[in-house]
């Protein structure tokens, strides 16, 4: 008897790690996501732990990138504080769905890099810049 109360409590310990293990390294979504761009053909949000990188892309000058924004993501991986300011300032929320292909910060959705919505907004962007200047080279 007192075997099977140390092999449940090994099993017990041991998946309670498990599930700390799991929980803790999770902290929120991350990679490269892009948007339909508001004042510029596309954006780029770029989650790498918990560095973040807004930036957005124009036709103009080849590959020139302008209105960058960094910060750091919330150990809870739903907010964002902005520590180098550009078009976002202060804090917003950041809302992944559970897959992680589409995020939400603030009031924008940008989809994940490789999914068939990125890939489409990246294709449109080449597609008028190319058309604008045929020496222009993609910067993303």
């Amino acid at each position: 008897m007192k075997n099977a109360t140390r092999t449940v409590t090994a099993l017990a310990a041991g998946a309670a790690a498990l599930f700390t293990l799991t929980a803790c390294s999770g902290g929120g979504p991350g990679g490269t996501y892009y948007y339909d761009g508001d004042s510029a053909p596309i954006g780029r949000l770029v989650i790498d732990g918990e560095n973040v990188t807004f930036e957005t892309f124009r036709c103009i000058g080849g590959s020139e990138s302008h209105n960058e924004s960094k910060g750091v993501l919330s150990e809870e991986g739903n907010s964002v504080s902005w520590t180098e300011e550009g078009r976002y300032e202060g804090s917003d929320p950041l809302v992944a769905n559970s897959d992680g292909d589409v995020v939400t910060l603030g009031k924008t959705t940008f989809s994940k890099e490789g999914s068939d919505a990125a890939q489409e907004l990246i294709d449109d962007f080449e597609k008028l810049c190319t058309k604008r200047d045929s020496n222009w080279k993609n910067p993303l």
